[in-house]
């Protein structure tokens, strides 16, 4: 909005300012510039920034028109329109690739209940939570991204055609210029080359092409090569003593502790097997493969908000596993049920407490002790 790459405005306007929820600055310190480029580092890929652009746009026109008529409307970019028209979106992205993930399950399944059993995911997950209260992180459009690469791949499954490799291979590259990790969703369409490799290959290279570039200029733009990102010298991988246990199961921020019906969904992925055997082998490496690298690069510091975001993309797995475990043991439902309300109870008490779980344990117990 400032017509400007230098991103040090924007750094000093996010340090002072804090979360309404949480009152957590948004970032907790302001970078340093890029000693080669002289410009600010921007941490983050442009994923976010570039699939939002259309409603930071339409924020800008609109805030022009109102100008015209003698409204006085703050077009610096932080306030107002636009927050609030790329919150809606980002929102928007990620329930419509959940319904599309739902419509296919029950395609899949021949079976009406799939938008319940989506649902319960949803609400027994952090998907609620960067759907609703903190859409303008990248975790509501890699959920939908995700969502919406499996719901198509299994609604065509069969149906394969170099266009189709294309859409899926550009939609892997839009879920890893969003967020690194899930470069390890081009795994997926590649279990549909069924001998067809030299096709498939192309076409997905073809769709990703494109969108990897856009990353790849920007990185040579701010740090003076296409390899680098802003997250160098920031994290310290230690791939050899990965944090596993903290991850799986602290008390605060563990995956499976946290929200267990993702330990449930993984689990649920056993009965899909038999009629989707390079589908679900593909999803538990993805599992595996994201959950390893996040352990190793921030061992000690799971999820660093609320339950476990880490692994928020792996909903299409968690969803599917879930279903299928539904439909095998339907005694099952309470149990999803008090998932959902156990999870909607820690998500009230995180951001009526002012602090996420795990950044400041007793502030989160204090508040438990005020509410009983």
């Amino acid at each position: 909005m400032q017509r400007s790459f230098d991103l040090s405005d924007e750094a000093e306007f996010f340090y002072n300012e804090r979360s309404s929820y949480t009152g957590n600055r948004k970032i907790l310190e302001i970078p340093n510039p890029d000693p080669r480029t002289g410009l600010m580092t921007a941490v983050w890929p442009v994923g976010a920034a570039l699939i939002r652009l259309p409603m930071f746009a339409a924020a800008d026109l609109l805030s022009r028109a109102a100008s015209r008529f003698g409204f006085s409307v703050d077009r610096a970019g932080y306030r107002d329109l636009y927050q609030f028209l790329p919150a809606l979106y980002s929102s928007a992205v990620g329930a419509t690739g959940l319904l599309m993930l739902a419509r296919a399950l029950r395609g899949l399944f021949e079976d009406d209940d799939a938008v319940t059993t989506t649902a319960t995911v949803w609400l027994a997950t952090p998907v609620v939570y960067y759907l609703t209260i903190e859409p303008l992180m990248g975790h509501s459009l890699s959920i939908g991204l995700a969502c919406c690469l499996v719901a198509l791949m299994l609604q065509v499954r069969g149906q394969i055609s170099a266009g189709r490799f294309a859409v899926f291979g550009f939609l892997c590259g839009l879920l890893t210029i969003t967020r690194y990790q899930d470069a390890v969703y081009f795994l997926l369409p590649m279990t549909l080359a069924s001998g067809r490799w030299l096709r498939a290959t192309l076409g997905v290279v073809g769709g990703a092409a494109p969108v990897l570039a856009v990353q790849l200029v920007t990185n040579h733009v701010w740090y003076g090569s296409p390899w680098s990102t802003g997250y160098q010298n920031v994290v310290k991988p230690a791939w050899l003593a990965a944090d596993v246990w903290r991850h799986l199961f602290s008390p605060l921020q563990g995956i499976f502790t946290t929200q267990p019906i993702q330990l449930l969904g993984l689990a649920g992925l056993v009965w899909v097997y038999p009629t989707q055997k390079r589908l679900v082998l593909a999803l538990y490496v993805i599992f595996v493969t994201q959950f390893y690298a996040v352990a190793a690069l921030i061992p000690g510091a799971p999820g660093a908000s609320f339950g476990n975001r880490t692994l928020t993309s792996l909903t299409p797995a968690f969803a599917l596993g879930w279903y299928s475990l539904r439909r095998r043991f339907p005694e099952l439902r309470p149990v999803g049920t008090a998932l959902v309300f156990a999870n909607i109870v820690l998500l009230t008490l995180s951001t009526a407490s002012g602090s996420y779980p795990g950044c400041d344990p007793p502030v989160v117990i204090r508040r438990c002790e005020q509410l009983c």
